[in-house]
């Protein structure tokens, strides 16, 4: 017998029911902004200084939303105006907030 788990009874659950549901799940999975030093910040102004100038692929793990996300890429661009960070990640351009770096890694081929 095939069994839907939890799917099956979402039909008899109130949309508040699901979006509590839901915020609880958040609330698990979620983590405060770790608090970064200043020897921290600017150990990753620097690796991202020599990523940016040699051309060498970086780890950013940035903090977004209670989440960490990580991506790998080149670093093409440092504004230090809008305080953003331009990361080439295959054929795309992200653009990341400096604010919500956590973490600077280079990547060793």
């Amino acid at each position: 017998m095939d069994d839907r788990g939890l799917v099956k009874w979402r039909g008899f659950m109130m949309p508040e029911h699901m979006a509590l549901i839901a915020e609880i799940d958040w609330d698990m999975h979620s983590q405060p902004k770790p608090l970064l030093d200043d020897y921290q910040i600017e150990e990753m102004e620097s690796r991202l200084q020599f990523a940016f100038e040699s051309k060498v692929p970086v780890r950013l793990t940035e903090h977004v939303g209670g989440l960490e996300e990580t991506l790998t890429g080149t670093v093409t661009r440092l504004d230090p105006i809008t305080k953003e960070i331009s990361v080439r990640v295959g054929e795309y351009i992200e653009r990341i907030k400096w604010e919500d770096v956590v973490g600077v890694e280079v990547v060793d081929d």
